[in-house]
């Protein structure tokens, strides 16, 4: 009897007005949308908060039928929130759901996100970016220990937005090409610090197996001699140091009348679903959680990082290290172009989209 007097609330009365239904109308009762409303009532009571929203908003009559259960609940938390969202954001390719304001922004079809401060708030129009909650150290990849050494700043947006790219095509995210950098940084000579160059660069493609967006870092350091790269007492560090907490592969050599280090790295940053996500999470810029690859997770621990990029790399690793170094020697970067000239003595190549040839400074 109480069933029957919850259903008899959503039944309406018959219109005499009301004109025929076409068979090819009624839904038929094999499916979800064609079960009587006693049916549906009682699947709902069992159904947690974001399944029953995400039920109510199939379709009209599923709406209507929830509400009073909907309103029954209590006030959903952030993690519902976003849940919600996450599930909303796989039918409508063309919105990403937003993790800072908790809404779901349309994406504009444009690659001016940026990967440094100055560009990005010119040219992107979301409040949560141009305030910086996206960059902030919760949420953007950590490059180096010191944080200042280069403007690079990779966030969990640049992942969303690749990963969605390469599930729905380029009007739904950003290309993999626009979180290319390539940075030179020049310490002059003085009396407490060495003369060094270093150069930073970074590419980023996906990888389908094990799914992800993999990162290529290369850090090339020139010294007198390596004595230099040496902390010794009386002697003021370079800060921020370049060499500093990187866990890379290294090689050192002769180049250009000096000794080259060159570091490289490789990192899975994993599919982008979720923020939580223990591969992204171990690379943030706060690294101080207890968050590990799981040990017992044999598919990341065995599969390396840099056998996946290498193996689909436009530009093998050989190929990047000559490339990196001619723009060393005898300081090639600064006669201009490809190279823009920016503060801190610092130099960078930037992604420029096509279609404005502007790209981040």
């Amino acid at each position: 009897m109480k069933t029957l007097t919850r259903v008899k609330s959503y039944l309406t009365r018959p219109n005499k007005a009301t004109k025929a239904i076409s068979p090819s109308e009624i839904p038929r009762r094999t499916t979800l949308a064609g079960l009587p409303p006693e049916l549906l009532l009682s699947i709902s009571d069992f159904l947690p908060v974001v399944d029953l929203v995400c039920f109510s908003l199939c379709n009209r009559r599923f709406f209507a039928l929830s509400q009073r259960q909907i309103k029954r609940l209590p006030p959903r938390t952030q993690d519902d929130i976003l849940s919600i969202l996450n599930r909303l954001e796989r039918d409508t390719p063309e919105y990403f759901s937003c993790e800072m304001c908790n809404i779901l922004h349309r994406y504009d079809g444009s690659e001016s996100f940026g990967l440094s401060v100055s560009e990005r708030e010119k040219t992107c129009r979301l409040p949560c970016v141009q305030t910086r909650r996206w960059f902030s150290t919760s949420c953007t990849m950590r490059t180096h220990c010191g944080i200042a050494y280069t403007q690079y700043e990779f966030s969990f947006l640049h992942l969303k937005l690749a990963m969605k790219r390469f599930h729905y095509g380029p009007r739904s995210g950003i290309s993999t090409d626009s979180l290319s950098y390539t940075q030179v940084r020049h310490y002059p000579m003085q009396s407490v610090y060495p003369e060094l160059l270093s150069l930073f660069s970074t590419e980023a493609q996906i990888c389908p197996d094990p799914l992800g967006l993999y990162i290529r870092m290369q850090d090339i350091v020139l010294v007198e001699e390596l004595d230099d790269l040496i902390f010794r007492q009386g002697r003021r560090r370079i800060h921020p140091d370049p060499l500093d907490n990187l866990m890379p592969c290294i090689e050192i050599g002769e180049f250009d009348s000096k000794i080259a280090v060159v570091l490289t790295r490789w990192v899975n940053l994993g599919p982008g679903l979720t923020q939580d996500d223990i591969l992204w999470n171990t690379q943030v810029i706060a690294p101080y959680s207890d968050s590990w690859i799981d040990l017992d997770d044999p598919r990341h621990l065995l599969t390396s990082p840099r056998l996946c990029f290498e193996e689909m790399a436009p530009q093998s690793f050989e190929d990047l290290r000559s490339r990196n170094l001619s723009h060393l020697e005898n300081q090639q970067f600064k006669n201009g172009k490809p190279f823009t000239k920016a503060g801190g003595n610092r130099w960078y190549i930037a992604y420029k989209e096509p279609s404005k040839k502007t790209g981040s400074t």
